[in-house]
């Protein structure tokens, strides 16, 4: 078991072979992902879907707080729920807040079919 990048690293190089996953416990108990070699099924089952967090506008600093703890912050929801309106204005708060650091952002719908060759490419490969 990995305490740390290095140990996790270590892992990684001595069973390239298998699965292996870096996760940190918070104090609440939560698990927070860092990284992983292989496949990331095995995750899903630790996934907790009903019980997302929730950042409301008066609360933005302790989401930005979070997000600089954590690697991947996820932002999902239906279609039309305003994930592109929610997206505009944090990287505009980003932006004002580390004005250092760079906001990007990337139309994937762009870049589909470079998705679907890359896809494919990989199924062949297996």
């Amino acid at each position: 078991m990995a305490t740390n990048e290095q140990e996790f690293r270590k892992c990684c190089q001595d069973n390239t072979e298998k699965n292996a996953h870096w996760l940190l416990e918070e104090k609440s108990g939560r698990l927070i992902w860092q990284e992983s070699q292989g496949s990331l099924s095995a995750l899903h089952e630790y996934t907790d879907t009903q019980n997302p967090l929730s950042y409301p506008p008066e609360n933005l600093d302790e989401f930005f707080k979070q997000a600089q703890c954590q690697k991947v912050t996820l932002i999902a929801d239906t279609t039309g729920m305003g994930k592109t309106t929610v997206l505009t204005h944090l990287s505009t708060q980003i932006k004002q807040k580390f004005p250092t650091y760079w906001v990007l952002r990337i139309d994937l719908n762009v870049y589909t079919n470079t998705l679907e060759a890359k896809t494919k490419q990989n199924k062949g490969t297996n």
